[in-house]
């Protein structure tokens, strides 16, 4: 078999378990190290190859119940110096504003299915002072607040997701790690949860469920 007609008795097989599936574009190439790359396009993947990628399985599998998601793209990142190779968040429409991106993405998704969830991930940078640098223009690491790849969401607090009629299918999706994978500062000394709260979790993504943006998953 292909690959497709792989996926498609996958699907199959879930559906006969009672599995529910949420597609995740994890890189724009196929490549074990795909996670690494920042963005949800490279020089041989354009951005629309990705929005008509979306949108083909969107319209494919609109009649099936199975895929329940869209998770939009795995842990888009990038530090200050990588400048426009970075992933943002802010009111633009900067090819790498990941924020317009999941906007745009997900209009042309649930154009064809209205029906699915749309998990927006967060990046890892963004700015200390949002007025100053709202164009992430800055590359000193000093003037950003740092976060696993994907796991910062506080943007939303000052440019949220906004899917127009369809905003009951949104979920913002952080990703967060624990020391295993890497020492953040946060894990130094004798953490635990009210540390966590108040170093991490609180500004870059509880805020988003303490005051009932949108769900968390």
């Amino acid at each position: 078999m292909n690959s497709l007609q792989i996926f498609d008795y996958f699907l199959k097989l879930a559906e006969e378990n009672g599995i529910k599936v949420m597609p995740d574009i994890h890189s724009a190439e196929t490549n074990a190290s795909g996670h690494t790359v920042n963005l949800w396009y490279t020089d041989k993947v354009s951005a629309e190859d990705y929005y008509k990628a979306l949108e083909w399985m969107a319209e494919r599998y609109k009649d099936n119940d199975t895929i329940i998601a869209y998770d939009l793209k795995n842990e888009p990142h990038g530090k200050p110096y990588e400048a426009d190779k970075a992933a943002i968040w802010n009111d633009s429409d900067s090819a790498n504003n990941w924020k317009y991106v999941a906007e745009t993405a997900a209009s042309r998704i649930l154009a064809k299915n209205p029906n699915v969830l749309i998990m927006v991930e967060g990046t890892e940078i963004y700015p200390t002072d949002i007025k100053s640098n709202k164009d992430f223009s800055s590359t000193n690491d000093d003037d950003y607040y740092f976060n696993w790849w994907g796991g910062n969401l506080r943007g939303v607090k000052d440019f949220p997701v906004d899917l127009g009629k369809y905003q009951n299918k949104l979920v913002y999706s952080p990703h967060d790690y624990g020391p295993t994978v890497y020492q953040q500062p946060w894990f130094e000394g004798d953490y635990d949860f009210d540390s966590l709260m108040r170093d991490c979790w609180q500004d870059n993504w509880f805020f988003i469920y303490k005051n009932n943006t949108a769900p968390l998953l």
